[in-house]
């Protein structure tokens, strides 16, 4: 079952987690992207967190 389909279905993480057969972090992180209109697979950028040295 598809993440989405399984949160559709259960309506919390872990009940889909358990459904979909995976993670509830990942299922809470894609129902946020879906949520917020964001792709699923678009890249999270990051801050850095140590300055590229000069020289």
């Amino acid at each position: 079952m598809e993440i989405f389909e399984a949160l559709d279905v259960a309506g919390c993480a872990h009940s889909a987690a358990e459904l979909a057969g995976d993670d509830p972090k990942n299922v809470r992180r894609c129902a946020r992207m879906r949520d917020t209109v964001r792709p699923v697979d678009a890249a999270v950028v990051r801050p850095k967190l140590i300055a590229p040295a000069s020289g």
